[in-house]
């Protein structure tokens, strides 16, 4: 025999309830409501074969009905809608009266006659707790690692960026002038070579790149008739060296490097002191200029800094694209502008040295050689013997960076390469040279 069964839908504003009715049960069901004074309005539903689910079967019926008589259409709904309490009965929310009389009947009454019986909501035990903590905080470290890998490739190729713009910026030069710039103009820091310049400037060569990426605003407002430093702390009288021509800080050209410009800086360096120290590395006495991450390549090893006009000394076996005074052009770099770097990444953190500002030269500020070896981070001194420097640098001269394996270096035709610190010595004289004749 099928089971009946009634609904008990919403009347005069008052909670409904539906509940699937025994045989045994029919009776005390119709007594309770017989009892409430008419204020609900009891309607049979169709028969039910008990092979069913009844919870399907119930729900089925109850979406389509309930919404004539102003009833929740969900069951996320009635919980919300529960006021005098929310029982779950084979996962089906009966919505009781407030505590009254028919509270315990109808919850007993759905608790036995629908499958799965009563099912109340529990909160997390301390077990549980800590179980989901612990797959959180292993997830965590997991994650940590790759997100902080993705940070640094996005860095590292906005460091690329920055030296794929300065060496399109010396072929624009290049262009305009049929060589490229020389590292250094009118260097005042002369201690050997060729008789150094009358006119003082101590000028960097990135100077007269500004206009070539986007800083014409700069360059307009620089007097070139006046030095970027008066730096001459080091230099030999016999070599006549000039005065330093004008006063860079009435001239402005203090104020202009002592600017921060995002195409030197790699978004990888850290956060170390920006400007350099000392007295022989100013702009004038009291004016340090902003540090750069690029720099020139020019001969230096083993440790020929402060040569003045000797550029075109040095044998093509040994000669950089750059130098003071220097004016390499294309057709100078018989290895090949793919086989030879120009431009090379290096830290502001030097041991042995004050790290390289972007508009002037001053003592030790004569550039980078790859032939040192890349991110050597030891200083053989002659009192202390071995020195550990790393995260610095050991000396001035040297190429290195804040990214994992190597650094960045612009090639002679402009593009940018990353090359790995385990590269050879000999490998990296290769690049650095313009005609060695041989293929690094």
């Amino acid at each position: 025999m099928p089971t009946r069964s009634y609904a008990v839908g919403w009347w005069r504003n008052e909670p409904y309830s539906h509940a699937w009715v025994g045989v045994h049960r029919r009776r005390a069901v119709r007594d309770w409501l017989a009892r409430q004074g008419g204020r609900f309005v009891v309607e049979e539903l169709p028969a039910y074969a008990p092979e069913l689910n009844p919870v399907e079967y119930l729900w089925g019926w109850w979406k389509p009905n309930t919404a004539a008589n102003g009833c929740a259409r969900t069951e996320a709904a009635l919980h919300w809608l529960a006021r005098g309490g929310v029982y779950l009965a084979g996962g089906i929310a009966a919505k009781l009266m407030p505590r009254t009389d028919c509270t315990p009947f109808i919850a007993a009454f759905l608790a036995s006659h629908l499958r799965g019986g009563s099912r109340h909501a529990r909160g997390f035990t301390l077990v549980e707790l800590l179980v989901v903590i612990t797959i959180i905080g292993i997830l965590i470290a997991l994650l940590l690692p790759a997100v902080q890998a993705a940070r640094e490739a996005a860095r590292r190729m906005r460091c690329s960026n920055n030296m794929r713009q300065l060496g399109l910026a010396l072929h624009s030069y290049h262009d305009s002038h049929t060589c490229f710039p020389p590292s250094c103009f009118g260097q005042m820091n002369c201690m050997y070579g060729n008789t150094g310049d009358r006119m003082g400037l101590n000028l960097s060569g990135f100077v007269v790149l500004l206009p070539y990426f986007e800083h014409q605003a700069i360059y307009d407002r620089w007097n070139f008739r006046v030095c970027a430093s008066t730096n001459k702390t080091n230099f030999n009288a016999t070599l006549g060296v000039g005065t330093p021509m004008g006063d860079p800080v009435a001239a402005g050209h203090a104020d202009l490097l002592e600017t921060e410009l995002a195409i030197f800086t790699c978004p990888s360096q850290a956060p170390t002191a920006s400007r350099p120290s000392g007295a022989n590395t100013t702009i004038a006495p009291g004016r340090y200029g902003y540090k750069t991450n690029y720099e020139f390549v020019t001969y230096l090893t083993p440790w020929k800094h402060s040569y003045c006009n000797y550029w075109f000394n040095w044998p093509l076996t040994e000669r950089r694209m750059f130098e003071d005074n220097s004016r390499c052009r294309i057709s100078d770099i018989t290895d090949g502008t793919s086989n030879t770097v120009a431009l090379g990444e290096t830290k502001w953190d030097v041991h042995n040295g004050y790290g390289y500002c972007w508009g002037y030269k001053a003592w030790l500020m004569q550039g980078v050689d790859p032939a040192f070896g890349l991110n050597v981070n030891f200083y053989n001194s002659a009192s202390a013997g071995l020195i550990q420097t790393a995260p610095k640098l050991g000396s001035w001269g040297y190429c290195g960076s804040y990214h994992p394996g190597g650094c960045h270096f612009t090639m002679a035709d402009g593009s940018v390469r990353f090359i790995g610190d385990t590269t050879d010595l000999r490998t990296l004289r290769l690049l650095a040279a313009i005609g060695d004749g041989e293929q690094p």
